[in-house]
């Protein structure tokens, strides 16, 4: 892993492979490393960057709370760093907010963009009621009770009955993240601003990449917003919960690595 310096703190990333730049932003509770199944796939035709966000993985828990604009600033501090002027962003979850975020603030340095069990739309005035909620416990009780109020919805039902081991390592990492950088996210994604104004505006290679059984974003979103982006593509994962990066990783590095692809086909390298 290196790191840059942000404001507080340093970011954590990992930078692998040569060529085009891809940069795979990992969502709530997680880091890094729930790439690392697909990054073989995606190594011989791009350079991976996959940060940890900060508050989260190795990156520095920062004052609160944590904007969506403020992850997406972040990224763009992160591809200055490196030299690099523009990239393939794709975001898990979370990492979609910041990766639509991105796009908003940064047309000019998006060759491609790819949403992974993520959306437009924000938060409900319910769900950012809930998000609150689980920052004040995560600040009062610990970590404990966040990891069990989403670990339930990551994955499809089947996943839980026959793979209990995966589900422990992912219950272990997101355990180990530090309960007041989960409160700064919390705050932070429950103020995020509603992006589906972006939909027309929406002009590089674009991918929705969802499980059918999501229980946290569900398929109505993707299946409404695709054919409204022309240069759309809509992967969709039979069986798929919310982390197809687990369920489904080889169909997820085969529609990231086309993403890639078609990036490369209509602009010049950076």
């Amino acid at each position: 892993m290196q790191t840059i310096p942000i404001d507080g703190g340093t970011l954590s990333y990992a930078d692998d492979g040569t060529g085009r730049a891809v940069v795979l932003i990992h969502g709530f509770l997680l880091d890094h490393s729930i790439w690392d199944g697909i990054v073989p796939s995606l190594t011989p035709r791009a350079r991976v960057i996959r940060p940890d966000l900060r508050g989260l993985g190795r990156s520095s828990v920062t004052p609160g709370p944590y904007l969506i604009e403020a992850l997406a600033a972040d990224i763009a501090a992160l591809l200055d760093a490196k030299g690099i002027a523009s990239a393939t962003i794709a975001g898990h979850s979370l990492g979609g907010y910041v990766a639509l975020a991105f796009y908003r603030m940064f047309r000019e340095r998006v060759d491609a963009l790819a949403l992974v069990g993520s959306r437009f739309v924000n938060d409900s005035e319910e769900g950012a009621r809930e998000r609150y909620v689980l920052a004040d416990l995560a600040e009062s009780e610990g970590i404990t009770p966040v990891v069990d109020a989403f670990i339930p919805r990551f994955f499809a039902q089947s996943v839980y009955r026959e793979n209990p081991e995966l589900i422990e390592e992912i219950r272990a990492l997101c355990a180990r993240t530090d309960p007041h950088g989960a409160a700064a996210h919390l705050r932070g994604a429950a103020q995020r601003v509603d992006a589906r104004d972006l939909v027309d505006d929406v002009d590089v290679p674009f991918l929705f990449a969802i499980g059918d059984q999501d229980a946290i974003m569900g398929m109505t979103e993707a299946v409404n917003i695709v054919p409204r982006i022309p240069s759309a593509r809509l992967a969709t994962f039979a069986g798929c919960g919310h982390m197809p990066m687990y369920e489904a990783a080889d169909q997820l590095a085969d529609a990231l690595g086309a993403l890639v692809e078609s990036a490369g086909m209509s602009t010049a390298p950076s």
